[in-house]
């Protein structure tokens, strides 16, 4: 089973040529290779940073299984904030009506 980061940065791009467009995700998979999606090449360039999504990769026939994995997508929003360390948390006492 592989596991792949939930935030990638991207080394390279490359547009796959006509007839390797119609392969099995999973044989891009194999090849250490991600899907990229939800945007247009031009704003995939190296150094790009990419947050990892679930979509759908593949489905065996009209009634067959559905097989969900990951893709790629530009980073849209950088995390707000970072927790480090521990801190008290005050909590109110339960208020009822």
């Amino acid at each position: 089973m592989k596991q792949y980061p939930r935030i990638a940065e991207l080394k390279s791009v490359t547009k796959l040529p006509l007839k390797k467009r119609f392969t099995s995700n999973f044989e891009l998979l194999e090849q250490n290779r991600v899907l990229l999606v939800d945007a247009g090449i031009e704003h995939f360039k190296p150094g790009t940073r990419l947050e990892g999504i679930i979509r759908r990769l593949d489905f065996e026939g009209k009634d067959g299984l559905i097989i969900y994995g990951t893709a790629y997508r530009p980073l849209f929003r950088e995390p707000l904030a970072t927790v480090s360390g521990e801190k008290a948390v005050a909590l109110a006492e339960a208020q009822y009506a």
